[in-house]
């Protein structure tokens, strides 16, 4: 059978039993019920053998608590909390939803049982064995009676918070294919013990380079595969680990090696010389002063601002980098699956060819174990076309923003003040705008409300000065058309609607969004974040589907693709996990990320999380209203939703919506000018 705790909710009389019990119910109970269990956790995290024992003592009235008492009280709190949770008929058929706590009633009393997850997860890995062949197979079974099924089920689903590797039904005939292979591995292991494995194995103990830009993706990458070993080359970490048949050194770039030079080569237009009626971009090394944080790529190894020499160059992330893949039998760039992180891809290759000329590239767009090892199943050569479009949109910068910048300085004598390829052109965008608004016949915002009934409330717009003197208007509603209505959610986010809707919705700023995105996807939480698609992958289906039809039941799910073909996909989770689950598993040390998630990281997630999921249901049924209301002399027409009939996507998104109080005809609203 599965292995599993059981306790007698009688007995919950120790340290095991109610903090097993009680973390299990995060996700169901009270903000003042969570901080108790906050507690009990952060006990656990620090506690000694010693005061545990005074704790499990206390519990059973064999000795008082001491200086440990607001330990002692979370305690008692949450026995107090699993009781009255799970001895609630109601609540307990929710909370088994999560099939982390099964309730049986056994000869008149409570028991629950919860499946032991971490105990399953280190007796089968102890089937296999890594050897100089890679890892050897291995097969673990369960053998569950079939009362017992939810158990089974409830192992299998928290094990998946903790690999992604599938559960499959045993039958007879897979059965022995699995023994077949495995000892085949026997056998290998044998070979290898004898020094004769290299006769049976091409490319033994391969190994590989893996090269990233950020070192929080490089640590996430390493932890896909146990606990990496790691060392320091100079200011770099290198990450190792094996995936069973290949040998992995992880590192990290920091981002670009080179750019344009700022250096004045004579016939040269801001680091691009003209030849022969051909331009040629000149690349130096990037550089950065420690002192002030300027970033520059001139010869010179004193900071052109502040004149620092304290000075970090990539020259030395290079000479790493060659000294590592000649170490190595193959190098794998790893960096973003956009132009930015092709050229890059395309300088360590440059930097690196000479001394390794077996370099791929491998291209994923959410960093989970299962993207890795399609990305490196699938590699590829780099793509000159996304090389060239980096390498125009670079020169457009130094060309426009940075001459452009340099006579701003000049003029305003500030060198505060900057223009750009994207900043100008917006910025003249705006001063049209506002020019447009300044000729604009004044509006009038109105708040109208019924005079029985204020909570009927409706905002307009007028494109007229009304109610000036008073402030107070009258209306009366002409016309009114219901219609019942079909109404889709909206398509998951692309980098422009997520960045419009979490300025609005957030209140953050586009930097901030951005950065929060961007350590999102680091972290294997959300796809890769620039992107101008809505298509959803296979995987996304898969995760809506899981999380859809546990959340609210399979007739809800309705699987959209919301665009075809093409590499790249909308912004969504890459997991089934609620906001409310992440937190759960964040504060019981089952998802560990390489960074610190603040409030800002949730409530991004949150957001990218709910519009993805909506975006996978059902339609609603909606009544849709529209009217037309008179307002002094001015006839206005108002329209949106009075009223959802059938309840989907709503239920977790419903951000935009124009909704409308229901009107009657020839009914009679008060007017406030806003």
């Amino acid at each position: 059978g599965s292995p599993r705790f059981k306790f007698n909710l009688r007995e919950l009389n120790d340290v095991s039993s109610i903090s097993t019990t009680s973390i299990r119910l995060y996700r169901h109970v009270s903000e003042e019920e969570a901080r108790a269990i906050d507690l009990i956790i952060s006990f656990l995290k620090r506690a000694s053998r010693n005061e545990i024992d005074l704790i499990n003592k206390a519990l059973r009235g064999e000795a008082s608590p001491g200086r440990l008492e607001k330990f002692y009280n979370a305690f008692i709190k949450a026995r107090e909390m699993v009781l009255t949770y799970l001895s609630d008929e109601e609540k307990r058929k929710e909370i088994e939803k999560e099939g982390e706590l099964i309730i049986r009633r056994e000869n008149g009393v409570l028991y629950v049982y919860i499946p032991d997850t971490r105990t399953y997860i280190q007796a089968s890995g102890r089937t296999s064995r890594t050897y100089v062949g890679g890892i050897t197979r291995g097969i673990s079974i369960i053998l569950e009676r079939p009362n017992d099924r939810p158990i089974l089920e409830g192992l299998m689903r928290v094990f998946r918070y903790y690999l992604e590797e599938p559960w499959e039904e045993l039958r007879e005939d897979r059965l022995e294919d699995e023994i077949r292979k495995v000892n085949e591995d026997r056998d290998l292991v044998k070979l290898a013990k004898e020094g004769r494995i290299a006769t049976r194995i091409k490319g033994i103990g391969r190994t590989a380079l893996f090269i990233v830009e950020s070192p929080n993706k490089a640590r996430t990458i390493a932890n896909f595969y146990g606990r990496p070993s790691r060392r320091a080359i100079g200011d770099i970490i290198v990450y190792e680990v094996t995936r069973g048949d290949l040998f992995l050194n992880i590192v990290a770039t920091v981002g670009h090696i080179m750019d344009l030079t700022m250096d004045t080569l004579g016939d040269d237009i801001y680091g691009v010389l003209k030849l022969n009626g051909a331009f040629l971009p000149v690349y130096n090394y990037i550089k950065r002063c420690t002192d002030c944080g300027y970033q520059f790529t001139s010869t010179t190894d004193k900071c052109p601002r502040c004149g620092g020499v304290n000075v970090v160059n990539k020259s030395e992330t290079v000479r790493t980098l060659r000294e590592l893949a000649s170490e190595v039998d193959e190098v794998l760039i790893g960096t973003d699956p956009d132009p930015e992180g092709e050229k890059i891809a395309w300088d360590v290759y440059n930097m690196l060819r000479p001394i390794n000329p077996n370099i791929y590239r491998v291209e994923f767009h959410e960093v989970t174990k299962k993207a890795i090892e399609d990305a490196i199943k699938h590699r590829r050569r780099i793509n000159k076309d996304l090389v060239n479009a980096q390498i125009v949109r670079r020169i457009e910068d130094r060309w426009i923003g940075f001459a452009l910048s340099q006579k701003l300085w000049s003029v305003f004598k500030s060198r505060n003040l900057s223009a750009g390829r994207v900043q100008t052109p917006v910025l003249g965008w705006i001063i049209a705008r506002t020019e447009e608004a300044k000729r604009k016949v004044p509006k009038t915002i109105i708040l109208l409300q019924s005079p029985h009934d204020e909570a009927k409330r409706i905002r307009v717009e007028v494109s007229k000065r009304l109610g000036v003197k008073s402030g107070r208007l009258e209306a009366l509603v002409r016309e009114v058309e219901v219609q019942e209505i079909e109404k889709n959610p909206l398509p998951p986010y692309t980098t422009d609607t997520l960045l419009s809707e979490a300025a609005a919705v957030l209140k953050m700023g586009v930097n901030k969004i951005m950065s929060l995105a961007q350590d999102l996807f680091e972290i294997g939480l959300i796809t890769y974040h620039r992107t101008d698609s809505t298509r959803v992958s296979d995987k996304g289906l898969e995760v809506a589907r899981e999380y859809i039809s546990r959340a609210f039941g399979e007739n809800y799910f309705k699987p959209r693709r919301w665009g075809e073909g093409g590499a790249h996909e909308c912004i969504r989770p890459t997991k089934p996990w609620d906001t409310r689950t992440l937190i759960d598993l964040l504060k019981r040390g089952i998802f560990t990320p390489v960074i610190e998630i603040t409030r800002d990281h949730i409530r991004l997630y949150d957001l990218i999380f709910r519009r993805f999921m909506a975006s996978q249901m059902i339609p609603e049924r909606v009544l849709y209203q529209k009217a037309r209301i008179l307002i002094e002399t001015e006839s206005i027409e108002v329209e949106g939703e009075c009223e959802i009939l059938e309840k989907s996507f709503s239920q977790i998104y419903s951000i935009g919506r124009r909704k409308v109080p229901k009107l009657e005809p020839n009914e009679r609203l008060i007017g406030k000018v806003l």
